[in-house]
């Protein structure tokens, strides 16, 4: 199942400064097989980003 997500890149104040923020949250994550405690990658390029489910337990 393939969700789309509209979302708003807004500010987020850090060290002085502003930076980039996305808010990823909601129901429709655990629709799309993600739950509390899950490992994630997140795999950035030019204008996209992919999150990914993985099994990896470093720091759990």
């Amino acid at each position: 199942m393939k969700r789309i997500k509209s979302l708003k890149v807004v500010r987020l104040p850090q060290d002085n400064n502003y930076v980039p923020w996305v808010r990823v949250a909601g129901n429709w994550l655990i629709d799309a097989g993600f739950n509390y405690g899950d490992r994630v990658l997140l795999i950035a390029s030019e204008g996209e980003i992919v999150i990914r489910k993985t099994e990896d337990k470093v720091g759990r």
